[in-house]
């Protein structure tokens, strides 16, 4: 659980879409997307490069699309999965009351395509105005993908090389939102 209503000035799914952005912004995150779950909403992060410890690529190398300006979007995408050996992550944060299971198929590159091409650039009014109630979980779930040759298409790591707190923690996503160390 990151964000809660009984620790946070914050009543409306609106104000944590307001609290998780600003977090993401602080750690340097932009361009992230929305997509309606029950009750609440899922915001997706860009696709980002790292390292083997988790960290951040520094500068410009930390965004996989580096080098492919100019390109089509198609020609993007692609790239974005082939030709670039590495580590990546996507962070996806679910806000709901619902329970739910991590779904046992493995995601996919199409997924991530998917992802990256979809969703909303900013949550709808009528998602923002939900209360934000007790029974919301807030919770970062993590897709880290690695690809080992140029030839190769990303695959997902499952699990996870570590655990998500320890990427949001080397995203500085964790510290931003609040988090102790």
């Amino acid at each position: 659980q990151l964000l809660s209503p009984a620790n946070e000035a914050v009543e409306t799914l609106a104000q944590v879409d307001g609290r998780l952005s600003d977090a993401l912004a602080q750690a340097g995150y932009t361009g992230s997307r929305y997509y309606a779950v029950p009750e609440g909403f899922a915001l997706v992060t860009r696709l980002e490069r790292i390292d083997a410890q988790a960290n951040p690529k520094p500068g410009d190398a930390r965004w996989a699309t580096e080098g492919l300006a100019g390109t089509s979007l198609i020609e993007l995408l692609k790239g974005l999965f082939r030709g670039n050996p590495g580590r990546y992550r996507v962070f996806v944060f679910t806000v709901t009351p619902r329970a739910f299971a991590p779904d046992t198929t493995r995601a996919t590159r199409s997924d991530a395509e998917r992802w990256l091409r979809g969703g909303m650039n900013a949550l709808p009014a009528d998602l923002g105005a939900i209360p934000f109630s007790a029974g919301h979980e807030v919770t970062a779930l993590l897709y880290e993908f690695e690809q080992r040759h140029p030839d190769d298409v990303a695959a997902l790591q499952s699990p996870a090389t570590m655990p998500a707190r320890t990427h949001l923690e080397r995203a500085r996503i964790w510290r931003a939102l609040g988090g102790k160390p």
